[in-house]
């Protein structure tokens, strides 16, 4: 089994409208409600590929709630701490002309008691799984540290980031089998003004086994200690929204790897799952149809650089 951490879950809603307009009265009309926040997605994704997966994280209110019984409804098991505070809800706003808008709630603000007692409690957690994927950005009031805390000591474990900024840089402390972060994340955490060479600089620098930096429609790089690999794509699909694709590439990576494939062959299969999400509503779910469409129509192009 593989075991998600999302602490600042939430409700994702997708809406469509004709076009949004600031300032202005915008009816929408909502076509999905669903458990939200990146470990929620790639939790949907990993389902897509019929693992069986547990998601640990934050529950407060009629939102935790709303988010533990969707979990439930989606084969995905939940592990949810109790907080007084009610979880977030973020809407996503998607125009017919493709232009997307998201809105997000920060999260609530948790007291450091209950900080403390949900390090512990995930601390137990965890004993009993070997794949822990950790995604998604900390509540406000939490420590930068927060993430290095809570991963100390997880010995014989594989684990895989996606987050950045300083949390990120505390974290990587630990000894990290893969991190996945998007360019400008990258960019922005390591402070590097060039991503080739900066792909070379944190590897050898911090403990990472793979590095991938997913570079949006132009592909993703993904690097060992040896090479940096560039994966591209042809097929054209039609988009509906893109949000959540990341979290469907980051389960795709996780999926890959527990079948025994390769770096080389996880990167295309995560890309397909990645490329087949945006033609779905629903964050982080896997199209079939598409995945397998885009996997043997030779639409993806590996080269090393």
């Amino acid at each position: 089994m593989i075991l998600t951490l999302t602490i600042n879950l939430a409700i994702d809603k997708v809406a469509i409208l004709e076009k949004f307009e600031a300032g202005k009265e915008n009816r929408i009309q909502l076509v999905s409600s669903l458990p939200g926040g990146k470990g929620a997605n790639v939790s949907r994704a990993l389902k897509s590929f019929k693992e069986e997966v547990l998601i640990c994280g934050l529950k407060g209110g009629k939102n935790g709630e709303f988010i533990e019984e969707g979990l439930v409804r989606e084969g995905i098991n939940p592990i949810l701490f109790p907080i007084k505070e009610e979880n977030r809800v973020c809407l996503i706003l998607v125009e017919k002309s493709g232009v997307v808008t998201e809105i997000y709630e920060v999260g609530p603000r948790i007291e450091e008691e209950s900080q403390e007692k949900f390090l512990n409690f995930f601390r137990e957690v965890w004993k009993d799984f070997s794949w822990i994927i950790v995604s998604g950005s900390l509540p406000p009031g939490f420590p930068e540290d927060y993430y290095a805390r809570i991963l100390r000591g997880r010995r014989g474990k594989k684990l895989f980031l996606d987050f950045h900024s300083g949390a990120l840089l505390k974290a990587l402390e630990e000894e990290v089998f893969l991190l996945k972060i998007n360019e400008r994340e990258f960019l922005r955490t390591f402070k590097e003004p060039d991503l080739f060479p900066a792909i070379k600089t944190v590897i050898e620098k911090f403990p990472i086994q793979y590095l991938v930096v997913t570079l949006g429609e132009n592909g993703v790089l993904g690097a060992d200690q040896e090479k940096i690999y560039r994966i591209t794509s042809t097929y054209k699909p039609g988009v509906i929204c893109p949000v959540g694709a990341g979290d469907a590439f980051m389960g795709g990576l996780v999926h890959a790897f527990k079948e025994g494939k390769d770096f080389k062959e996880a990167l295309l299969l995560a890309t397909a799952a990645s490329i087949s999400n945006v033609t779905l509503y629903e964050g982080g779910r896997v199209n079939p149809e598409e995945f397998e469409r885009i996997l043997k129509g030779k639409y993806l192009q590996i080269e090393i650089l």
